[in-house]
Parts: C-alpha cells; structure tokens; sequence
C-alpha cells in the first residue's frame, strides 16, 4: 500500500493531465453529440411540420452550435449556453475586420461551411461563429411559426435576404449590429 501511495504520488502531475484529457474530450464528445443529434431531430421533426424543405445552412448549423452548448442537469437538458470559442472567434474577427458580411451568411451554401478554407479562401469557422451568434440572438426576438414562415418563404422562391430581413423585421445591417451588440454582452 505504501509502495502504491509513493507512485501515486511520483506521477500526480501524469494524473492530473490524464485527467484534464479526459475532461476535455468527455466535453467534445457531448458537443458533438448534441450538434449531430440535433441535425438528425431536424431533417426528421423540425422544419415545416415534418415535410422536407430546404433548410437554409446558416438556420442549420447555427441551430446545431446553440444546442452544442447544452449541458444536463438534474436530467433536464438545458440549451443556450454560451460558446466561449465562438465569442473569442467572433471578437477576433472584428478586430481584423474579417467578419463575413451577413448577407454572405445567410446566402450561405455548404461549400461556405467546410471544415476548411471556403471558395472565397474565408475559413468555415467563422461561417459557424456567427451563425451560431445570429440563432442565439434571433430566439429572443423570433417565434417558431415565424422561423416557419421564413422557411415556406425560401422553399416557396423568395430572395434569401429578403425573407431574413422579413423573418426578423430589420434591415441586414440593423440584425448584424444587433447580433454584434448582444454577443458583446455575452462575455
């Protein structure tokens, strides 16, 4: 026993690291647990009462990093939370001026979204960043029969920004300083 408690403690500091990785990796794991479950509950029972429709990638993506974020508690999953990385993102980007403007966002395909450098040498990362930023924001503004509504108006032909900017009642710009004003009070 004694043999046991002096290894222990000659390799505490390998302890303690094994113990951040799996820390660590056991949050990935939930992140993307979340994030993929929550495309497959949406292709399958979310958008348009159950009827396939083109799902704009903002919409989608953004909706699968807010609910990346949850955590459970008491078995009750709670969403919303905050991603740390995204704000840092975000924050950097506008700083160096390169924040991806909105309209590009919501016109965005899925070669936008890669997990790589995009068609316009833009990396994805910030594609997802802000995405995630504008869904956190638009659910305290929008309901779910508006976010519908949205849908049938893209599925239906409506121009991408002009459904958005019905979607939320604002003018690109007025959403994109709204967005940017609300992630800045998330810290």
């Amino acid at each position: 026993k004694k043999r046991a408690h002096e290894y222990i403690s000659k390799n505490r500091k390998v302890i303690l690291h094994n113990n951040e990785v799996l820390l660590r990796e056991n949050k990935q794991m939930f992140e993307t647990l979340f994030h993929e479950g929550f495309h497959a509950f949406a292709y399958n029972y979310l958008w348009i009462d159950g009827r396939r429709c083109v799902v704009p990638r903002w919409l989608d993506e953004g909706f699968a990093c807010y609910y990346q974020e949850s955590v459970v508690e008491a078995g009750y999953l709670i969403h919303g939370g905050v991603d740390a990385d995204s704000i840092a993102r975000l924050r950097d980007a506008k700083l160096g001026r390169k924040l991806v403007p909105l309209s590009k966002i919501v016109a965005g395909d899925a070669r936008d979204f890669l997990v790589a450098a995009n068609k316009s040498g833009e990396h994805s990362g910030i594609y997802y960043a802000q995405s995630w930023a504008l869904v956190h924001y638009m659910l305290q503004h929008v309901t779910v029969d508006q976010i519908q509504a949205y849908l049938r108006r893209l599925n239906g032909g409506t121009d991408p920004g002009k459904a958005f900017e019905k979607l939320m009642g604002q003018s690109m710009a007025q959403v994109d300083a709204a967005v940017m004003l609300h992630v800045g009070k998330l810290d």
